[in-house]
Order: structure tokens, then sequence, then C-alpha cells
């Protein structure tokens, strides 16, 4: 068909996952009519997806193909960032870093003639996505919330790599501390929490909480 005999209305469907499942994908639904109005129904159709960096007319960071099949009402649904690679890698998008813009190019013959269809900026970033980035998954530096699995105990530990204490809080509340400043160790709901002095252990609950120099 020629540009001018088509119009496809869509509408994007960000869904909220779990930060450490989300897929590597977001939903996409749409409707399919020619010019006239009339449903595009019942029919094999092929895209073609791009997500631009910045503005409309920004560097293309991913783009893939995709087919469908509309129903009866000329609707079709599909996930972005599951279809066959163009371009880009989609689980490297930045999603934390600038305006993001998805552009969507339409073939109703099921071919590779692609006529562009419209550009439309992203409002929302798919939250999983931004979601891992800012909280990690295992596929990131980050531990995930609900478990991780594949890791590697050279590289993959929960600490610090420089001489800062390890600290852990419950409530705001100190609840854990390992410190190679001054060797002192606690496990429990507000233990050595005022203690300034050297080689303290303290385990159990509130144990220590107002000494100060020492067990």
């Amino acid at each position: 068909m020629k540009k001018s005999t088509l119009l496809l209305i869509f509408a994007l469907v960000l869904t909220r996952y779990g930060f450490s499942q989300a897929p590597q994908g977001f939903p996409y639904q749409a409707v399919a009519r020619d010019n006239g109005g009339n449903l595009i129904a019942n029919h094999n159709i092929s895209l073609r997806f791009s997500i631009l960096d910045g503005s409309n007319v920004g560097t293309t960071v991913y783009q893939e193909t995709q087919t469908a099949t509309t129903n009866s009402l000329g609707l079709f649904n599909l996930n972005i960032g599951q279809g066959t690679v163009v371009s880009g890698t989609f689980n490297a998008i930045n999603w934390a870093s600038g305006a993001k813009f998805i552009k969507v190019e339409l073939d109703t013959s099921g071919g590779n003639t692609f006529t562009l269809m419209g550009i439309t900026q992203l409002m929302s970033v798919p939250y999983a996505l931004y979601a891992n980035q800012t909280f990690g998954s295992p596929s990131t530096n980050a531990w995930g919330l609900i478990g991780n699995d594949s890791t590697n105990s050279a590289t993959n530990f929960i600490g610090t790599t420089d001489t800062a204490s390890l600290i852990i809080k419950t409530n705001n509340q100190l609840s854990g501390l390992l410190s190679s400043y001054n060797s002192n160790t606690s496990y429990g709901y507000q233990t050595l929490q005022s203690n300034t002095n050297y080689n303290n252990t303290a385990i159990g609950y509130n144990t220590l909480k107002l000494n100060t120099n020492g067990g």
C-alpha cells in the first residue's frame, strides 16, 4: 500500500514488573486502520521499531523488526525488545539518561518495505527496565531483591572494596557492623551504637547499645 492509505493508531502499555524479574522488553498494543478509518483486520503485517536517544531525530540506540497478525478488530499485541534485532542491544539502552523516543514503521503486506507511522516520546520509561538499572538485577553490579543466581563468588559479593565499614540497618538503626578501621563487629538491632573504641564484638538485641569505650 502507499503511504497515503495507511493510518496506524497505537498505544503503549507499560507494565510494572518485579525489579529483578523484569523481562527485557515492554508491551506494545496497536490498532491498524487505513486512511478511511477502516480496520486492517485479520491481516499479517510487519513492523520496525527504533528507540531514539534525546530527540525525535536522535541517534538510534536500538532497532528491531517484528511480525504480527491483526484480529477482527485490527488489534495486535507484541513486546518491543523481543523482535529480530537490526542494530543495538536492548538491555544496553540507558533508560535513566535523557529522553527516549520510539519510531514506528509499518508494512501492511508483511514484508520489509516500511512506511513511517510516527515518532513518539516515551513520557514514562519502561518502569521495570529503569528499576533494573537503578536498583540492580543479577545481570548488573547489584543484587536483586528476591535472590540471585549464576553468581561468581570471586566478583559477586555484598561488601566494600575500600576501607569503609560494612553497615546493616533496620528501621534506620544500626543492626550490623564490620569495621576494618577499629575492628568492631556487631550483629543485632541497635548494637554497639555509641562505641568508638577498638576490638569490640556485640551480638544480640541492644548489646552494648550505650557503651562508649569497650565491652
